[in-house]
């Protein structure tokens, strides 16, 4: 595989990074089938400078979705 760092990538990173990607863009597809189904429901996220104001699904873009769904998986990882 190719990574920044070759000559210290082995099969368990490779299985790690595999999982890692792969729990990332579930997250993403289910974010987004939701965001399909319900526009103008609550996201759940909420932007740290307002913690009060409710960020719907349809205002959430693709980088700050991208962004949760990294934080969200590592944070289960």
């Amino acid at each position: 595989e190719a990574s920044a760092f070759p000559d210290n990538w082995n099969i368990g990173l490779s299985f790690y990074h595999n999982v890692f990607v792969r729990e990332h863009n579930y997250f993403v597809s289910q974010f987004r089938k939701q965001a399909q189904q319900t526009p103008n429901a609550d996201s759940g996220l909420r932007d740290p400078k307002k913690p009060k104001q409710v960020i719907s699904y349809a205002q959430v873009s693709d980088d700050e979705l991208y962004q949760a769904a990294r934080l969200v998986v590592s944070v289960l990882e």
